[in-house]
């Protein structure tokens, strides 16, 4: 795995990195995106523009826009003990509730998984099994508009914690499991037209739960390309 993913980052338990400045993730041109780690898990953006700034990074306009991944083992995270969602965000406008950052929901009890959002405002995590009607753990402050944000959910056994530049803002205990099928999305969930307005940098997912020295890693590894 060694050499996929950007340098000093953490690699162990890595299984999912896209990054739109790596060109062997996106090329510059198209439609088309690649997991630096499996090249053959791609995804189709609708919508969806490559932006020059920072080095490259993916712009949704909160119109229209997502990412979609057909579905692989590896975003089946709700069979998973422990686990990462990690990645750089700049919002830039409040659009709706839910708007997506990361999800793997399909609007149905059976494949309603996950959902990363920016509720509001508001850094949210969405949990199928603990409810497919309310978050389990939102941070109740907002994030900022226009500035990027290295933002994270852990969950470590029962523990959902989450993150905003290597700090923990908020959490929840939630020992629930299920296996979903389903795509996985960024931008937005399942068919709703709650489109995110951001833009999203480098987009990792661990199969490990990444300790806060871990988080901090990644952050001081990227972190130059986002000031």
């Amino acid at each position: 795995m060694a050499g996929h993913a950007a340098p000093n980052i953490v690699e162990d338990g890595l299984v999912f990195y896209q990054d739109a400045a790596n060109l062997r993730s996106y090329p510059g041109s198209g439609t088309t995106t690649s997991n630096l780690i499996d090249k053959n898990i791609t995804g189709t953006m609708s919508g969806t523009t490559f932006s020059s700034v920072n080095s490259g990074v993916l712009d949704f306009d909160g119109i229209d826009d997502d990412l979609e991944i057909p579905y692989n083992d590896i975003f089946n995270l709700c069979n998973i003990t422990n686990f990462t969602i990690n990645l750089f965000i700049k919002v830039e406008d409040f659009v709706d509730d839910y708007n997506a950052i990361v999800a793997q929901w399909q609007q149905n009890s059976t494949n309603d998984a996950y959902i990363l959002a920016n509720n509001s405002g508001k850094l949210t995590w969405v949990w199928g099994p603990y409810s497919t009607g309310t978050y389990l753990v939102q941070n109740s402050s907002t994030l900022t508009q226009n500035v990027w944000t290295m933002v994270s959910i852990v969950k470590e056994g029962s523990s959902h914690i989450l993150y905003e530049d290597a700090t923990q803002v908020a959490s929840a205990t939630n020992s629930g499991t299920k296996s979903a099928n389903y795509k996985m999305q960024m931008g937005r969930y399942a068919a709703t037209t709650a489109f995110l307005n951001a833009k999203i940098g480098p987009t990792q997912i661990y199969h490990k739960a990444l300790s806060v020295q871990e988080l901090k890693q990644n952050y001081n590894a990227l972190k130059s390309r986002f000031t």
